[in-house]
């Protein structure tokens, strides 16, 4: 598998994940999820976790993604309010960028966590930017890996 496909995978396996209610029982979507899942998990070991992989702050945050893929972690935090409670109620950027509401970033993993030195970082403006993004460098890690290169 090259890695534009495995990219072109993972970005299917998230957007097939999206259009699930929770609840509702979508065979067809059910189906190809699965399909989509094996086919990534031949071509690479990939682990999914439900809380943030990063960011201090991740308890603040709305948004997560957290998958490990053969030797690195990629996270995706976003919908960050770190002022409820305060009569505050504003979602506020990961960065100085003025619609930066969503970040991946991608880690190597030491001893089952991540080392804290980012190899990768991207952001976005929304949360369907985010699920791509997350993705996208979730398929081109597990390609890096799966063909044995290095980053």
């Amino acid at each position: 598998m090259t890695r534009d496909e495995a990219v072109q995978l993972a970005r299917d396996v998230v957007r097939l994940n999206g259009e699930q209610s929770p609840g509702e029982g979508h065979v067809a979507t059910d189906l190809a999820l699965l399909s989509a899942h094996e086919e990534l998990e031949r071509m690479a070991k990939v682990e999914h976790f439900g809380q943030a992989g990063h960011f201090c702050a991740a308890d603040k945050c709305r948004f997560h993604l957290h998958s490990h893929v053969n030797g690195y972690c990629v996270s995706t935090v976003g919908e960050y309010y770190p002022h409820v409670g305060y009569g505050i109620a504003n979602m506020c950027t990961l960065g100085a960028a003025p619609k930066s509401f969503y970040e991946t970033m991608v880690f190597r993993l030491v001893d089952g966590d991540h080392d804290g030195c980012e190899i990768y970082c991207r952001r976005y403006a929304d949360r369907d930017e985010a699920n791509a993004g997350h993705a996208a460098a979730l398929g081109e890690y597990a390609a890096i890996a799966a063909s044995g290169e290095e980053t």
